[in-house]
């Protein structure tokens, strides 16, 4: 039997979202084995909790998954993982977002891509931490495949960066952006 680590970073104020994501996935899975690593995110970015959660995974394929995803249809994980061969070594289950690379609110790796390539750069604060990572495992020689948004899951929202909260813990969502893409554009070289 396959097993997936599913690696979801939760703020405390969210702990609703957080079970109605964890029942779906639970629910609506195939026959995958399970892992479920929920790390609490005390308003210090992405990056942090996210390699807090990739360290402790036994899985063989690593998901990481916002916990605002809502899974509603049958085999989320078959889906996922049916995505994979040899030269794969990520499946992106939202298509892509920027610059042919996946947003990191529902993706899933090969746990041998993650120990080749390690976890995503914490130099990198909310933004751009996941198209950095992606183009870690691309320069690497891994392909990561765009297979659409996978069928019966749910992204419900980004609001918690937009939120009166986030700016008085974090910042300005737009100057984070800024600062996190001259980041991205200044270690990849591009625009």
């Amino acid at each position: 039997m396959v097993k997936i680590s599913v690696i979801i970073p939760t703020l405390p104020e969210n702990y609703e979202r957080l079970n109605n994501c964890i029942n779906s996935l639970l629910r609506y899975r195939d026959e995958a084995e399970i892992e479920l690593i929920i790390i609490p995110n005390n308003w210090e970015g992405f990056e942090k909790p996210v390699n807090r959660g990739l360290t402790m995974a036994t899985g063989d394929y690593l998901l990481i998954c916002n916990d605002d995803v809502v899974a509603t249809q049958y085999a989320w994980d078959r889906w996922m993982i049916n995505g994979f061969n040899n030269d794969v070594g990520m499946v992106s289950g939202i298509g892509y977002e920027w610059k042919d690379l996946p947003s990191y609110w529902f993706v899933m790796m090969k746990k041998s891509v993650y120990d080749f390539v390690g976890g995503l750069d914490e130099s990198f604060f909310v933004f751009c931490s996941d198209h950095d990572h992606a183009m870690r495992i691309k320069q690497a020689g891994f392909k990561i495949v765009h297979k659409g948004l996978c069928p019966g899951i749910q992204h419900y929202t980004s609001s918690t960066t937009r939120s009166k909260l986030f700016e008085e813990k974090i910042g300005r969502e737009q100057e984070l952006i800024e600062k996190n893409k001259q980041l991205f554009f200044k270690k990849w070289g591009f625009r």
